[in-house]
């Protein structure tokens, strides 16, 4: 009996089970992934060309269909370096906040759209 658990113990040993990648996930030209495998937003966010305050102008689109649930004003909050071009720092929206992986976030000051049916 122990020869046969130990033979069964170091099959197991060797097994792996291996996921391949996340499917990329394509939305609106230009915008990038933000979120996990449950779901997300694709994003796009530009500098509003004042270089005197933290307002950035962005769009969020739904991952469903890509039609836009914000487009508007952010305001980066957080003492952190930002730069709206890099691609690897935004986490998560949550309807109000887009979050980023440095810590900081980008607060939408102006109303989300209605989704359309």
């Amino acid at each position: 009996m122990r020869y046969l658990l130990l033979t069964l113990l170091l099959s197991l040993t060797g097994c792996s089970v291996e996921f391949g990648p996340e499917p990329v996930k394509e939305g609106p030209a230009g915008a990038v992934w933000a979120g996990g495998a449950d779901g997300g937003v694709f994003l796009y966010v530009k500098d509003d060309g004042n270089p005197n305050d933290r307002i950035y102008l962005g769009k969020i689109y739904y991952e469903h269909d890509s039609s836009i649930w914000y487009d508007g004003r952010l305001e980066l909050v957080g003492v952190i370096a930002f730069d709206p071009s890099d691609k690897t720092q935004y986490a998560v929206w949550d309807g109000d906040y887009l979050h980023l992986k440095q810590g900081g976030y980008l607060k939408s000051l102006d109303e989300p759209r209605e989704p359309t049916p």
